[in-house]
C-alpha cells in the first residue's frame, strides 16, 4: 500500500547482489506505476551511487512526476498495441485478398508467404497442398528462405508425415515444435523452431503452413490467434482453387467430349483436318492456326498447309505460310526438334505473342498444328496437346478408311469384272455354237449363190446382175467372219495379217450399207489419199470394224445427217518416243454427240447407248484395231457429232535381203 520505497547503504547491506553490483546502487526511492484502474503494471526507480538522505517532502513530487511517467508509457503501449492490430489487419486483409483473388495455388501461396514471413520474422516458410483425392500425393507448392539448402523432390512435403496436424485433422489448429527436428532440410538448414497449420475449409483437408526459426521461437495467445484467421482465410483460398481448378478440369472434359463429337462426323480426312484445325483453334481461344500436313501423310502429294480461312494450300503458293516460315524459324533455333512428339511452346517476340507448334500424331507426324495468340498456361498446353492426340487420331482413323474404302472398291471392280469375264465366256460359248449352226445355212447359200452367177453367165445376163451377186458373196462371206470374229471372244483369233488398201475395204462397206444411208436420209461424203499406204490387214475384221462403225454414225442421226469418211497420212498417237508412220481413217457424222461419262466407257464392254444393243460392237472393233497395232480413239461433245478416228500401222518395206524395214 506504500505509494514510495526507499532503501540506503546497499552495497554493505548487499555486497554480494549482483543487481547493486553491477549498478554500483547504494541508495535508491521506488514509486509504484499504475493503470487507470488502479493496477500496479511497473516501478519507477530513482538510484544513486552515493548515500541518499530521506526527504519526505519530495514525496508528493515524485508521486506526480509517477504519474505522469506511467500516463506517458500507457499511451505508448497503446500506440504499439494498436500499431500492431494494425500491422496484424493489413496482413489478415492482404491475404484474404490474395484467396479472394489468386485462382491458382502457387500464386495463392507466393502472395502467402510474401505476408508471413516478414510479420512472423521467420527464417523460412513454406506451403504444402493436399491432393484433390486420396490417390494424389501432397505437393509444396511455394517456399521461401531455403536458398543454397539442397531440397529433394517432395522433401518439403514428405515431413507432414510427422505431424500431428495430418490429413486426418479437419480442424486448424497450430502444433509449435522445439528442437524436434532431427535430420531432414531443417536440420540442414539451421532450424530450431517450427510451427505447423493445418489447412482446412468446408471441413476437407487442403494444404499446411509451415513457419520454421533459427531460434527458438514460442507463439503468442495473440500470435496464434492471428495465425489461425490467416489460416483460415488460405484454406478457403486453396479451397477455392480447388474448385475453380475442377471446374476447368470439366469444362476442358467438356471442350475434348465436344471435339470427339465433331471428328466423329465425318470420315472425310481433309473434313477432319478443317474441324479438328477449327476446334483445336476455339479450345485454346488462339487467334491464329495453322496445319502442316507432310509428304505421305495427309495429303500425298507433297507438303500443304490448312488455314481457318482459304482450306488446304500448297506450301509454295501459300502466302500466309510463308508468313509462319520466319516464326517456324524462330521456333526452330529455340527447340531442337518441330516434329516431335511433344508440344512445343514459344513466345515469338516479332510476332508480340506466344506460338505452340503441336504435333498430331505420336507414332509418325502427319502434321503438326501451329496456334498462335495469348499467353498460354500450363493447362492450355496440356488440353491443346490432349485435343491434337484425338485429332490425329481421328485423321489416322479417317486415312485407313479412305484407305479401306479404296480397297473395297477395288475388290467390288475385281468382283465386277469375274462376273463380265464369265458373261463373255458364256457369250463366247454361245457364238462357238451358233457359229456351227450358221455355217452350214451359209455354205449352201454360198454355193446357191455361185450357180446363179454361171446360169446367168451362159445366158449371157446384164452385167449389173452379176455384180450385185458379187456383192452377196461379199456379205455372206462377212457374216462368216464375223462370227469367227465373235468366236474370238472365247477363243482368240490368229487371222493372218496380209498388205492391203484400206479404200477397198471402206469402199465394200459404202457399198453394203447404202440402201441403209438412204433410207435414213444420210448424205455421205468420201476424201481419199490417193496415195494412201499398204497397211498389214485382215479384210474381214476390218470390214466389221468400219461397218460398225458406219452403222454408229447412222444410228446417231435419227433424223437424218452427213457422214463423211476420210483418209490420211498420219502418226501414231501415244508414243512419243517413237514416231511410227500411219494410215488414218475418219468417221465423222452430225450426230446426237456423247457426253463425257459415255465417252469415258464408250470401249467397255456390255456397255451401249442402244435400246437394243448388245454393247460389244466398239470393245470387238478396239481389240481388232490394237490386234493391228493401231488405235482407235473417240472424239465428240453432245449436239455436235462425233469422229471416230483409227489409226493403222504403215507397212514397213522389204530391204534387199527380202527383211522388213521401216517406211
Amino acid at each position: 500500500g506504500q505509494t514510495t520505497f526507499f532503501a540506503s547503504g546497499l552495497r554493505s547491506r548487499f555486497p554480494g547482489d549482483p543487481f547493486v553490483a553491477r549498478w554500483k546502487v547504494d541508495s535508491l526511492r521506488a514509486l509504484p506505476l499504475h493503470d487507470v484502474s488502479g493496477r500496479v503494471w511497473g516501478v519507477l526507480l530513482a538510484m544513486d551511487e552515493a548515500p541518499m538522505v530521506h526527504a519526505p517532502h519530495l514525496d508528493p513530487i515524485l508521486t506526480v512526476f509517477a504519474e505522469r511517467a506511467a500516463a506517458e508509457l500507457a499511451r505508448l503501449a497503446a500506440e504499439a498495441s494498436l500499431r500492431r492490430f494494425s500491422e496484424q489487419q493489413s496482413a489478415l486483409y492482404a491475404v484474404a485478398a490474395a484467396s479472394a483473388t489468386s485462382l491458382e495455388p502457387a500464386a495463392l501461396a507466393e502472395s502467402v508467404l510474401g505476408v508471413l514471413v516478414p510479420l512472423f520474422g521467420a527464417a523460412a516458410a513454406w506451403i504444402v497442398a493436399a491432393g484433390e483425392s486420396r490417390d494424389d500425393p501432397p505437393r509444396a507448392v511455394a517456399s521461401r528462405g531455403f536458398g543454397g539448402v539442397d531440397i529433394g523432390p517432395g522433401e518439403l512435403a514428405a515431413e507432414l508425415e510427422a505431424w500431428p496436424a495430418g490429413p486426418s485433422c479437419q480442424e486448424p489448429r497450430v502444433v509449435v515444435h522445439r528442437k524436434e527436428v532431427a535430420g531432414g532440410f531443417l536440420e540442414r538448414a539451421s532450424m530450431r523452431s517450427h510451427v505447423c497449420l493445418l489447412l482446412a475449409s468446408h471441413r476437407q483437408v487442403v494444404g499446411w503452413l509451415h513457419l520454421a526459426w533459427h531460434g527458438e521461437r514460442d507463439l503468442t495467445d495473440e500470435e496464434e490467434s492471428l495465425l489461425l484467421a490467416i489460416g483460415d482465410q488460405v484454406g478457403l483460398g486453396l479451397y477455392n482453387a480447388r474448385l475453380y481448378h475442377q471446374a476447368r478440369q470439366l469444362n476442358r472434359l467438356r471442350a475434348l467430349a465436344e471435339l470427339d463429337l465433331a471428328l466423329l462426323r465425318s470420315l472425310d480426312p481433309s473434313e477432319v483436318a478443317a474441324t479438328g484445325l477449327e476446334r483445336m483453334a476455339s479450345v485454346v481461344h488462339a487467334s491464329e492456326a495453322l496445319m502442316v500436313g507432310y509428304t505421305d501423310g495427309l495429303s500425298g502429294d507433297g507438303d500443304r498447309v490448312l488455314t481457318l480461312d482459304e482450306g488446304w494450300i500448297q506450301v509454295e503458293a501459300s502466302a500466309k505460310y510463308h508468313r509462319w516460315q520466319d516464326l517456324v524459324e524462330t521456333l526452330s533455333r529455340q527447340t531442337q526438334d518441330l516434329r516431335g512428339t511433344r508440344p512445343v511452346y514459344a513466345t515469338v517476340a516479332p510476332w508480340g505473342s506466344d506460338v505452340l507448334v503441336v504435333p498430331l500424331d505420336d507414332d509418325e507426324p502427319l502434321a503438326d498444328l501451329l496456334l498462335s495468340g495469348r499467353t498460354f498456361t500450363e493447362e492450355d498446353v496440356a488440353l491443346a496437346q490432349a485435343a491434337a492426340g484425338r485429332v490425329g487420331q481421328a485423321l489416322c482413323n479417317a486415312r485407313l478408311y479412305a484407305e479401306l474404302r479404296a480397297l473395297l472398291r477395288q475388290q467390288q471392280e475385281s468382283q465386277a469384272q469375274l462376273i463380265l469375264s464369265e458373261k463373255m465366256g458364256a457369250l463366247g460359248r454361245l457364238t462357238a455354237s451358233l457359229s456351227h449352226e450358221i455355217n452350214n445355212p451359209l455354205q449352201a447359200l454360198l454355193g446357191s449363190l455361185d450357180m446363179v452367177r454361171e446360169e446367168l453367165a451362159e445366158k449371157g445376163e446384164a452385167e449389173l446382175v452379176s455384180r450385185y451377186l458379187s456383192i452377196a458373196t461379199r456379205a455372206v462371206n462377212h457374216i462368216r467372219a464375223l462370227m469367227e470374229r465373235m468366236r474370238s471372244v472365247y477363243r482368240r483369233d490368229d487371222g493372218e495379217l496380209v498388205l492391203g488398201q484400206v479404200h477397198e475395204i471402206l469402199e465394200g462397206v459404202v457399198e453394203l450399207t447404202y440402201s441403209e444411208l438412204l433410207r435414213q436420209r444420210v448424205t455421205i461424203s468420201q476424201i481419199h489419199d490417193p496415195d494412201l499406204p499398204a497397211v498389214r490387214l485382215n479384210a474381214g475384221q476390218l470390214y466389221q470394224v468400219f461397218l460398225n462403225l458406219i452403222l454408229n454414225a447412222v444410228d446417231a442421226m435419227p433424223e437424218g445427217g452427213n457422214l463423211a469418211l476420210r483418209t490420211s497420212r498420219g502418226e501414231l498417237p501415244h508414243h512419243p518416243h517413237e514416231a511410227r508412220a500411219a494410215v488414218r481413217i475418219d468417221v465423222e457424222d452430225t450426230g446426237v454427240g456423247m457426253s463425257p461419262a459415255v465417252q469415258r466407257r464408250l470401249f467397255e464392254p456390255l456397255v451401249s447407248t442402244k435400246e437394243h444393243g448388245s454393247g460389244l460392237g466398239l470393245y470387238i472393233s478396239q481389240q481388232i484395231v490394237r490386234a493391228h497395232g493401231g488405235e482407235i480413239e473417240a472424239h465428240s461433245r453432245e449436239g455436235d457429232g462425233t469422229t471416230m478416228t483409227v489409226w493403222l500401222p504403215v507397212a514397213p518395206l522389204p530391204d534387199k535381203e527380202g527383211r522388213d524395214q521401216d517406211a
